[in-house]
């Protein structure tokens, strides 16, 4: 976006600000912040399913699960587990827990409630599950678990666990975790110290000097001075591809270099500013070409 502050006979100045590198920026601040908040919080590395018979003659669980930084991330009881199975599709990388918790504690077409375990299907302990070695282990659980219902196994309890060992904990908890917060770094970073959230050009025709002032959020600001001979062409790229309009006006110095001076997504909007700045260029300063 430009907004201009003087146009008159010898001196055009303008201020640009950062719309499409701006709002890039942001949207993956967005992306990266509740990803990074995810995986340390809410995401379990470990799931822990505990079933008992009681003297009902069914079978109660507890599902307990901990993340990075919250170890007592889940705790769900689950009263009266009549069948586990693997789901299809969205979450078939759990165990669907299949129960009838409430009164009268049946159902004549499938059953009363849905239970899954691990808990999310995105959580850091099921990309184990991605690595050849694991790929039944799952199904042994919930065979397990069946036959425990079924009473087929000659004991009270049964506990199992889903967890992350310290090397898979290191290739899918640290990568993930690690690219997020280097995301959020960078992009922060980049904010705060490297892309200017305002550059001022002042184009004097008295002194035949462009002066180029980049303001930053923290930071020195950064000013730099370029002759008007050094100026070879202004010209105005756009790209209409995919029905998205938007483009940039590039100001080319001597030798072939490319300076960006503003960047818009309204296409008309920044044809008139482009036209300002051409006019007052083709006035004062002795170029070979100003294209379009």
């Amino acid at each position: 976006m430009i907004k201009f502050t003087e146009i008159s006979e010898t001196k055009l100045k303008f201020a640009a600000y950062p719309n499409i590198n701006l709002i890039g920026y942001i949207f993956f601040l967005v992306i990266f912040i509740p990803l990074l908040i995810w995986y340390l919080w809410f995401s379990p590395i470990n799931s822990t399913l505990m079933c008992h018979k009681t003297g009902l003659n069914s079978v109660d669980c507890q599902l307990n699960e901990s993340s990075l930084l919250n170890n007592y991330l889940t705790q769900t009881n689950i009263k009266n587990l009549k069948k586990a199975n693997k789901p299809l599709f969205r979450k078939s990388n759990v165990i669907a827990l299949e129960a009838n918790p409430d009164f009268p504690y049946f159902q004549i077409i499938g059953f009363q409630k849905t239970y899954y375990y691990p808990s999310n299907s995105l959580a850091l302990v099921c990309f184990k599950y991605i690595l050849p070695q694991n790929w039944l282990k799952q199904y042994k659980q919930i065979d397990e678990i069946n036959d425990f219902i079924k009473k087929k196994l000659d004991q009270k309890d049964l506990v199992l666990k889903q967890s992350l060992n310290r090397i898979e904990l290191l290739i899918f908890g640290c990568l993930i975790i690690i690219i997020s917060f280097q995301g959020v770094i960078s992009i922060i970073i980049g904010l705060l110290f490297t892309i200017p959230i305002q550059t001022i050009y002042e184009f004097d025709s008295i002194n035949k000097m462009l002066r180029v002032t980049q303001n930053k959020m923290i930071g020195k600001n950064i000013i730099k001075e370029y002759d008007f001979d050094r100026i070879n062409k202004i010209r105005l790229d756009k790209d209409n591809s995919k029905n998205i309009i938007n483009g940039y006006i590039i100001l080319q110095f001597n030798p072939d270099y490319d300076y960006t001076i503003d960047d818009f997504i309204d296409s008309e909007y920044g044809e008139q500013n482009f036209k300002t700045i051409k006019e007052f260029i083709e006035r004062h300063i002795a170029i070979a070409e100003v294209a379009v």
